[in-house]
């Protein structure tokens, strides 16, 4: 059965604070990578926490994937480049509503 995890990564030195999300350094691989974790059914939801250097993401996975989705994550361009700093994953269990 699939469980809800959820990780809050920070927007790391590489990241320009001055210069929109969209014209970061690598933003297109990024976004491309992105876009293929979501199509793969990992995550259901991510997005930068307005007013903060965090972003959340929120995965739907087996228990025993959790390692090898960690894994692959830290493959995204902008972990690699320093633009993001992954965070903790945490187990998250939805007591209202549900995700997909």
């Amino acid at each position: 059965m699939k469980q809800a995890y959820v990780a809050i990564n920070t927007r790391g030195p590489a990241y320009d604070v001055s210069r929109r999300m969209e014209d970061q350094a690598l933003w297109r691989e990024h976004a491309e990578f992105m876009d293929a974790v979501t199509d793969d059914g990992l995550i259901a939801l991510a997005g930068p926490l307005e007013g903060t250097r965090e972003v959340l993401l929120v995965f739907t996975v087996e228990a025993d994937q959790v390692e090898a989705v960690r894994a692959r994550m830290a493959t995204d361009p902008w972990v690699r480049s320093g633009h993001l700093v992954p965070g903790g994953w945490r187990p998250w269990t939805i007591r209202i509503g549900r995700l997909g």
